[in-house]
């Protein structure tokens, strides 16, 4: 069964594309890279940035940019956020570089764009981190006390009058402004990336599934037609790494719902949100909405679905009745906008990890295959640090990249199935209760508040 696609990534291949082929003989290569979105092409690109001598492999099992890459919201954040975290887990000093590098990755994104002519619409408009009941008034004060104490962000704090403003019309009592981050267009820059790739001699083979990966030197990944012997290996899969069985327990699978509405140019320049910043509410099941540059506004929402045993299955790429609660929870917030249209939408997996980080580093025992997963929906800016470290490790440098404390061994933080999926309903649906009755400014129980602080940690900390 064909998988729907996204508006982003249909949007993209309108314009024209070097063909890939399918992988159909037995070759060789001194990297070989499995999955063909930003982790796996930045990866290739940084490579051969260090070493052009390297023959360097890319194998899609769709096309590059079907999973995440292709299906997010387009938020270019940094990871200031998690300042809190950062700093009880590795002290200052690792905040502080985490952070500083999560907000160069913004602006070297946008400089690698212009060098190469890919018009990813990016543009630094903000992001909106706003309250719509009182219960999640100063949501962010931790974080932003954090970053005060590290002396990073860029953050402004907006009164209910700005907050809406800069929300294009949201119902909130207050929000924050992080003035570093950006919004894309992510099928034109996963398809980019593509392009520059192959412009510089990587070799990307398309509907070409790893069937099976023999972990001896050389590594052999087996694909349906044939097959690639390969010094190194990077696993850049997302969500599809839950499969690989030393990672299988270190990230949890779910679904990430975006809906769209038709182009509304002149509503949005009324609302005044034209070039407007990207906006997320505070439920722990985060809700976001942004305009795009085509005058559309998209809305989207993660977590309403959970994979079996790390499978990443059809219903991860479509469902109205998930769609049906984005529409829901944007009428919501947007209370002014009840008579726009929502005509499309689409959903993608995602690979959450227990801490909201990603993490990287080579499979037990098998220093020459290393991985890069866990991005928790915050991949578009951080996954060229992911990139560089993943470099260092199969060239085998010791350096900023392969010491960063996010290069770790896979950790064990998720249980094993069933008892993972079932416990992930329970965990969803407590989550879930506690969302509705902080909107409502009620105090949920104690039992429901215990079952949703399981739930893994996406963007922000909570």
């Amino acid at each position: 069964m064909k998988r729907p696609s996204s508006l982003w990534l249909d949007q993209a291949l309108d314009a024209p594309s070097t063909p890939c082929p399918r992988l159909a003989q037995n070759i060789t290569a001194d990297v070989a890279i499995i999955g063909g979105g930003y982790v796996g092409l930045w990866t290739a690109i940084e490579l051969n940035a260090r070493r052009p001598d390297l023959s360097i492999t890319i194998l899609e099992s769709d096309i590059c940019g079907s999973g995440a890459s292709g299906r997010n919201g387009g938020y270019v954040l940094s990871w200031w956020t998690k300042a809190p975290s950062l700093l009880a887990m590795w002290g200052e000093e690792v905040a502080r570089d985490l952070i500083l590098k999560s907000e160069a990755a913004i602006t070297q994104l946008d400089d690698f764009c212009k060098q190469e002519g890919i018009d990813a619409e990016f543009i630094r408009s903000g992001w909106v981190w706003g309250a719509a009941s009182q219960s999640h008034n100063g949501a962010w004060e931790s974080g932003m006390q954090a970053c005060a104490k590290l002396g990073v962000g860029n953050l402004e704090l907006l009164d209910e009058a700005g907050a809406q403003r800069k929300s294009g019309g949201a119902d909130f009592r207050a929000a924050i402004l992080d003035l570093t981050a950006a919004l894309i267009h992510p099928g034109k820059l996963v398809r980019g990336l593509r392009e520059a790739a192959l412009r510089r001699g990587i070799q990307i083979f398309e509907h070409s599934p790893v069937e099976h990966l023999r972990r001896g030197r050389p590594a052999v990944l087996k694909t349906h037609q044939g097959s690639v012997a390969a010094k190194r290996v990077a696993i850049a899969t997302n969500a599809w790494a839950a499969s690989v069985r030393e990672l299988s327990r270190s990230i949890a699978v779910v679904s990430s719902d975006i809906i769209a509405s038709p182009p509304v140019p002149d509503l949005l320049a009324k609302l005044g949100w034209q070039d407007g910043a990207g906006v997320n509410d505070s439920q722990q099941m985060v809700h976001y909405v942004r305009p795009t540059r085509d005058g559309r506004i998209l809305a989207g929402k993660g977590g309403l679905a959970s994979g079996f045993g790390g499978n990443v299955t059809d219903v991860m790429f479509s469902n109205e009745r998930r769609a049906g609660i984005v529409e829901d929870k944007f009428r919501q917030l947007y209370p002014g906008l009840g008579g726009l249209q929502m005509n499309s939408h689409w959903s993608g997996p995602v690979d959450r990890s227990a801490d909201g980080l990603p993490i990287i580093g080579t499979l037990p025992g098998h220093d020459h295959i290393a991985y890069a997963i866990g991005w928790s929906g915050n991949g578009v800016g951080p996954s060229q640090i992911g990139s560089k470290a993943v470099a260092s490790l199969l060239l085998g440098e010791k350096d900023e990249w392969s010491t960063l404390p996010i290069v770790r061994a896979p950790p064990k933080s998720m249980p094993p199935e069933p008892i993972r999926y079932i416990g992930s309903h329970v965990v969803r649906t407590a989550v879930r209760m506690r969302d509705t009755a902080l909107a409502q400014d009620k105090l949920p129980n104690a039992l429901v508040n215990a079952i949703a602080d399981l739930a893994p940690r996406g963007v922000e900390d909570k």
